[in-house]
């Protein structure tokens, strides 16, 4: 959920720690359905770095590049924020999807768009930048409903990417 008040925006995600294992079912193949939405927000035919990164509150994967490298809307939506007031993601950008769906993405040093913006899937939306350890990557996570979805599930597979 996004809030928004006079001094900063927060951004909540609320999850049950209790999974019901039909709707989990459910949801892994409406999951397969929608993965062929999806595309990596690096156009790189080599992508051989990255990694899965779960630490505190993070789900994501890093995807390593090279400085001034584009970073693409892997799905269409709309920008629903853009700012850089969590520390641990530098600049960051979340685009809201059909579906209940957020992609996020963070190092970014430049960034196209801003909130409100409509993007479509493959749209330029920023710049790769430098993490907090000073390396070029990407910061990229979806959340379905607020909770984390591993990427690598909805991506498609990098021997299909063009």
């Amino acid at each position: 959920m996004i809030k928004k008040n006079q001094l900063f925006t927060k951004i909540c995600c609320f999850y049950k720690k209790k999974v019901d294992k039909k709707k989990h079912i459910q949801l892994q193949k409406k999951m397969i359905i929608i993965a062929n939405n999806w595309s990596w927000p690096i156009k790189n035919p080599n992508i051989k770095n990255f990694s899965r990164f779960q630490t505190n509150n993070q789900h994501g994967i890093e995807i390593s590049g090279f400085v001034g490298q584009p970073v693409f809307a892997a799905d269409s939506g709309e920008v629903v924020y853009v700012d850089d007031y969590f520390e641990n993601y530098g600049k960051l950008i979340i685009i809201k999807h059909k579906n209940d769906y957020l992609s996020i993405y963070g190092f970014n040093e430049s960034i196209f768009v801003k909130q409100k913006d409509k993007v479509y899937k493959n749209k330029k939306i920023a710049i790769m930048g430098l993490s907090s350890n000073n390396s070029v990557k990407l910061y990229f996570e979806i959340r379905h409903k607020g909770e984390p979805v591993n990427p690598l599930n909805l991506l498609p597979s990098l021997k299909k990417q063009t």
